[in-house]
């Protein structure tokens, strides 16, 4: 397949490029549940991944064809150190994505690199939180399995055609930070957008064999927006017996304010692993690059869940976009 795509780009015309930097700086102050422990961090330390840096390469070579790179990165904004997350704390400078991709706007394109895997580049889209800050609903923020990026990915991506745009691809096995790799990292996704309608389902399956499947959706009523998350993991990861994770959430401008809320859930067919959470926020507008906000998350459960983990979040700071 790929070699069929490089034979339809065989044909150049004159060349345009161009190189963007984009990115973000989020600094405020939070009481939050970080690293095992309830403490008062600043924002960027536990939950927000908005302070990061990226780097987007285009050159247009006529008829469709298309190269592009990324290379983006996590920082703290009060050290300048870098910010892995729960990616490893010896993380690279470009950890959190970077590839080169070749595509051509009838067949697709090709990526290889460092990238998300399929069902982490759809969730993050379907919380009213986009997975920052304390009152994130993210699922994959309440049961975190791990391995949300795959490295040396050979990535496969369609066109969008009448609202339908899909992706496949495989990464090697050694390259995922896995102790005892046992197979490829691999994934697939499908997505459907159009008008008020997102909706998109998605499989991959982790160097460690660990699978995951997920169904998202999305719908703009006139006045906001509603979201909604399902997954369901196998086999058995952190002592929960084929976990499932589902959320629900909403966005709701008005004026240069915009309020997000919504509940998460948590059955890992065990009472001890259960959880819950409930998120509340609100954003103030100040241009279309800068906001205040705040937020508030609580997480309830079974007895898995510590008396830390269940006293409550919250945050205020300040959100720039450039």
């Amino acid at each position: 397949m790929a070699f069929a795509m490089l034979g339809a780009f065989a044909h150049v015309a004159s060349a345009q490029s161009s190189v963007t930097v984009t990115g973000g700086v989020d600094q405020g102050v939070a009481k939050d549940f970080v690293n095992g422990a309830y403490n008062t961090v600043v924002q960027t330390a536990g939950r927000s991944a908005r302070s990061n840096l990226t780097f987007l390469g285009t050159e247009d070579m006529g008829d469709g064809l298309y190269a592009r790179f990324l290379l983006n990165m996590r920082f703290h904004p009060d050290t300048g150190s870098l910010n892995p997350g729960a990616n490893n704390a010896n993380a690279s400078q470009f950890f959190r994505q970077s590839y080169v991709e070749l595509g051509n706007n009838r067949f697709g394109a090709i990526r290889m690199g460092r990238w998300l895997s399929p069902f982490q580049e759809y969730n993050g889209q379907f919380d009213a939180f986009f997975t920052d800050t304390v009152g994130s609903l993210h699922v994959n923020g309440i049961f975190n399995r791990g391995n949300v990026r795959i490295n040396s990915l050979v990535q496969y991506r369609t066109p969008t055609i009448a609202g339908f745009s899909g992706l496949i691809g495989v990464g090697e096995s050694e390259e995922q930070g896995v102790a005892v790799p046992t197979t490829k990292p691999a994934g697939v996704g499908l997505r459907y957008q159009a008008g008020a309608i997102d909706v998109a389902a998605a499989w991959d399956r982790t160097a460690g064999d660990v699978k995951t499947k997920g169904l998202y959706g999305a719908y703009a009523f006139g006045f906001g927006k509603v979201m909604g998350q399902f997954e369901t993991t196998d086999p058995v990861v952190a002592s929960n017996s084929k976990p499932k994770v589902w959320s629900i959430s909403t966005r709701i401008p008005f004026g240069q304010w915009e309020f997000k809320a919504g509940y998460a859930n948590l059955d890992a067919e065990t009472s001890s692993g259960d959880k819950k959470k409930i998120g509340i926020g609100v954003d103030y507008n100040l241009s279309k690059r800068t906001a205040l906000y705040t937020d508030y998350g609580k997480v309830t459960g079974g007895s898995a869940v510590g008396d830390q983990e269940r006293k409550p979040r919250y945050d205020v700071g300040i959100f720039h976009r450039f």
